[in-house]
């Protein structure tokens, strides 16, 4: 299927061949588990329009505003450092060092809201649906890995 994206006044249309272009968003079919894997572009009442295997998929000439919308619209700061975790009752009360600087959140249920990537990747969901990354459990520090293991 050819069709292209266009980004005009800061929103993005894709437009198959002898078509009129249509409003769309870039979304990760799973924003979790498949970054950069599976991609939907919907419209703007969130129908699928087109369901992507990759980035890859997508024209060359218009990769490049696909992989900025993905930024864009999923911010997700990682974390380098864990300064102090609490519990009380079924709540996780984080504050951590991202790398766009400090970090204070609720996580209210962490059977669902801390999710394993890997062995060494974690994504933690807050109470208001902000996802934060630990890249790598293994290379932080003695004290953030202990602060983890505490409410974990």
């Amino acid at each position: 299927m050819n069709f292209r994206l266009l980004k005009k006044h800061g929103k993005v249309y894709i437009q198959f061949e002898k078509q009129q272009e249509k409003l769309a968003k870039i979304l990760w079919a799973r924003p979790l588990t498949g970054r950069w894997k599976e991609i939907s572009i919907v419209d703007e009442k969130k129908k699928e329009i087109i369901f992507l295997d990759s980035l890859n998929s997508i024209p060359t000439e218009s990769r490049q505003i696909a992989k900025d919308e993905l930024i864009r619209n999923y911010f997700l700061p990682k974390i380098i450092k864990v300064f102090e975790t609490k519990s009380h009752r079924s709540c996780r009360y984080w504050h951590v060092e991202t790398e766009k600087g400090p970090r204070k959140f609720l996580m209210k249920n962490p059977n669902r809201d801390f999710l394993c990537i890997s062995q060494d990747n974690i994504i933690l969901r807050d109470h208001i649906g902000n996802c934060y990354e630990i890249v790598s459990f293994r290379k932080l520090d003695r004290s953030s890995k202990n602060a983890i293991n505490k409410i974990i």
